[in-house]
């Protein structure tokens, strides 16, 4: 698809024409204006426009539209340690061709794009939003999507899985870009131009004497006879800018670029400038199509494949700037063909393939994934498939063993209940815990059990481990302080390599915040049963007591929060533990799964513990980590941020002499490392329908205006809605319009606090009377609309 036709610039023009008016040298002019050409470059953003103002400029001088599909563009040479031609081994961990590290890239452009001759393109090195931000339009690629999801700036791809690091930038005092074409299969890569700034000779090309697989690359000239464009990194306000198309006295013959072109000999004073400012090409009337990003797959790093027989499901979730049209997983066992499963699209983004059947012992599987849009934008995983793809070994099917099976907390979600807080409801909807099975057989949950409890006082000590005792509130705690202690639904199994969620305030709640539903939830929340699993409860309170049970007391007191003492809550800021554990009744001791510990450790709630020698019928506990050296995640996961395991081998916890699964001390583990704070990840539920939802609150129904006095107004809305409030008085005149959705931002489905300073649009004073507030939520997809309104009382303050 061509690009739309930018003819060169004036500046470009007016170059190419010098050299036809040379007469002598329009012939090698021609000649030399055959290929592609860095154009101009903005290495470090301009002060006027900020950081994102760093971009490259490539022109198409030739009389030809060139196909890019094989072009290729690096920031990356730092030889020994990095040589960009090394791509052609496809071994990037070993052959090391650069990118994916201290903003350094390895890119190139999307299968199928044009440009037509005589245009040129620009690529955003730091996103197409900073460079919108500091230019007024956008670019005609990106290095990386910059946002959240997918816009229509396409990406470039990224030629070996992590190539483009975090942070992409040229802000550096040496550095060097090189574009280049590899077909993909063969040894050699041609050089088709090359730029370099700075004193350093490691990021100067030079392939001399290099052999990559069959090919020897022809002489480059000597780095310390490379003409140097300037010393240093070219100051705010400024670019380098290429004036001469011919390439001056560049080498045209036995050299490593078009047709033989020795593109390390062009003199660089003589060829670029140093200019002020910056002019990147305007923005395409037409993008090239923008391709869906995978945000997510199974099987994942954590998984090391299946055993002889198992059934083997593939899943990927997408975001896409237009609508997921098809994904595929392909596959092949033991080097044959390829073969393909066709993803079914499950909603949410989220597509599976069905099963692939279970292979015998030792069998190769090789498989990657492919993604297409409305708009043919393609995407696959890994990046540059088939080159690079995932594989396994089948194993021999295991037995499992005596002991309980291994389970990890993968991800922590606290929410967000600062104090003092007035508490809604909302601030807990999306506290969760998700837990995943890393073993290649299904594990029943029946007698695993989940507490956020465990506390050391003066009238009894609250702790899980004393489960074993008897089951009473007294010694193991739970069902008051917004604590609790649950148990696995009988008979709840989760798969090999699966997750489950367990939503901690109900169904109900979250699928408010999700769109979807939790695979469990610690408690019933609706008036009836839904189709969510319940968590069991390990105890029912004394009669004497409310009634209630392990997890869930209604009618108790409120904290200084607001929240309820009955309700499960996980406490985000002074912290808590996370204690997955197993134990059969009957048995004297529990065995610890997985343990995670965040907050402020906070001595007046202390939830650290140590169970060492603590003896229970005939049995004594194993040495734990001493509470002085456990490790606490300290930093705080504020509303939309979880702690989420990045490091599935737990990191440098012990594993012998402990209380855990196969002697695993889970109190060892240190988990500020192996656990970092990121957005939350949701596994995608069942879909859900939404429920539109519009709030109107108004505490105070008389406003006294006076000074810089304001009057609050609480209003709540559904995602994807339209949303207003606005002031009217008794006559159905608008006085002032309050909130809109399309200037003013809100978070759905969570209160907002709008404030009226007692004025109307024209900023007078209105009169004393009754005003009516009017809120109108209006579904973009549906249509349908709520309307709330409430009266509101203007006074006026009595004279004496």
């Amino acid at each position: 698809m061509p690009s739309s036709c930018r003819l060169l610039s004036m500046r470009l023009l007016w170059a190419l024409l010098l050299v036809v008016l040379a007469g002598p040298l329009f012939s090698v002019s021609i000649a030399r204006a055959d290929h592609l050409m860095l154009g101009e470059i903005v290495a470090i953003g301009r002060e006027d426009r900020g950081l994102g103002s760093e971009f490259i400029e490539i022109i198409n001088p030739t009389g030809d539209d060139l196909n890019l599909s094989e072009v290729y563009l690096t920031n990356a040479h730092n030889f020994p340690l990095t040589a960009y031609y090394n791509i052609a081994l496809i071994d990037p961990e070993s052959a090391n061709p650069g990118g994916g590290t201290s903003g350094k890239f390895h890119v190139r452009f999307p299968t199928g794009y044009t440009l037509l001759a005589g245009d040129s393109l620009v690529i955003s090195v730091k996103g197409s939003t900073l460079f919108f931000e500091a230019y007024g339009f956008y670019p005609d690629f990106e290095i990386e999507e910059d946002g959240g999801v997918p816009d229509q700036i396409p990406d470039m791809v990224a030629v070996f899985p992590g190539s483009i690091g975090d942070g992409p930038t040229l802000a550096a005092g040496s550095l060097s870009i090189v574009m280049y074409t590899w077909n993909g299969q063969d040894d050699n890569v041609q050089d088709l131009d090359y730029f370099f700034w700075g004193t350093l000779e490691s990021y100067r090309v030079n392939k001399t004497g290099e052999t990559v697989g069959s090919h020897a690359y022809l002489p480059d000239t000597e780095e310390s006879l490379q003409e140097v464009r300037a010393s240093e990194l070219h100051a705010f306000d400024h670019a380098w800018r290429r004036t001469d198309l011919t390439e001056g006295t560049e080498t045209t013959t036995g050299g490593n670029g078009p047709d033989g072109h020795d593109e390390t000999s062009e003199n660089f004073t003589g060829t670029w400038a140093d200019v002020t400012p910056s002019e990147p090409p305007a923005q395409p009337a037409t993008f090239f199509q923008s391709s869906p990003v995978f945000t997510d797959i199974w099987p994942d790093e954590t998984y090391d494949g299946p055993y002889e027989g198992q059934a083997v499901t593939f899943s990927a979730t997408l975001a896409s700037y237009s609508a997921v049209t098809d994904v595929d997983f392909y596959y092949s066992i033991d080097g044959s063909g390829y073969l393909s499963l066709a993803g079914i699209d499950q909603g949410l983004g989220v597509w599976t393939a069905p099963p692939l059947d279970g292979q015998a012992e030792g069998a190769v599987i090789t498989w990657y994934a492919q993604a297409v849009n409305v708009d043919l934008g393609v995407a696959f995983f890994p990046v540059s498939s088939p080159l690079y793809f995932e594989s396994w070994t089948v194993s021999e099917a295991p037995l499992p063993g005596e002991d309980p099976d291994k389970l990890l907390i993968t991800e922590v979600s606290a929410g967000e209940n600062f104090y003092p807080a007035t508490y809604t409801g909302t601030e807990r909807a999306e506290e969760f815990i998700e837990i995943r099975n890393p073993n290649p057989y299904g594990v029943d949950l029946s007698n695993y059990y989940l507490t956020d409890n465990t506390h050391y006082s003066t009238y009894g000590d609250q702790l899980y481990w004393q489960i074993a005792l008897a089951a009473s509130p007294d010694n193991i705690g739970g069902g008051n302080y917004n604590a609790f202690v649950a148990r696995f639904p009988a008979g709840f199994t989760l798969a090999a390599g699966d997750s489950v969620v367990i939503s901690v305030a109900g169904s109900d709640q979250y699928q408010v915040a999700f769109g979807t539903l939790p695979d469990l939830e610690l408690y019933e929340d609706g008036l009836e049963a839904d189709e969510v699993p319940d968590m069991r409860p390990v105890f029912v309170n004394d009669p004497s007591d409310l009634p209630g049970d392990s997890i869930y007391t209604p009618g108790r007191g409120s904290g200084s929060d607001g929240i309820p003492d009955g309700l499960p809550e996980l406490e985000e800021y002074y912290g808590e533990p996370m204690i997955l554990y197993y134990w059969q009744e009957g048995d004297d001791l529990v065995t610890d799964i997985d343990i995670f510990i965040w907050g402020n450790a906070n001595s007046s709630y202390p939830f650290s513990f140590d169970k060492s020698g603590i003896t229970i019928g005939s049995s004594t506990y194993l040495d734990d980590t001493p509470t002085a050296d456990q490790e606490f995640h300290l930093d705080f996961a504020e509303l939309g941020f979880s702690y989420t395991r990045v490091d599935f081998s737990e990191g440098t916890q012990t594993m012998t002499g402990g209380n855990g699964v196969a002697g695993r001390n889970e109190t060892s583990e240190n988990v500020a490392t192996t656990f970092q704070i990121r957005e939350y990840s949701v596994p995608a539920g069942p879909v859900v329908e939404k429920i539109l939802r519009a709030e109107l609150e108004v505490v105070a129904k008389t406003f006294l205006p006076a000074g810089d006095g304001e009057f609050p107004i609480r209003i709540l809305a559904s995602d994807g809605t339209e949303t207003r409030l606005r002031l009217y008085d008794l006559q159905g005149r608008l006085v002032m319009t309050l909130f809109d959705s399309r200037t003013d931002a809100m978070t759905p489905d969570f209160y907002a606090t709008v404030y009226w300073d007692g004025r109307d649009d024209n900023f007078q004073r209105v009169k004393a009377g009754m005003y009516i507030l009017h809120l109108s939520v209006v579904s973009e997809e549906t249509g349908e609309e709520i309307t709330k309104t409430a009266p509101v009382v203007v006074a006026t303050r009595l004279s004496h």
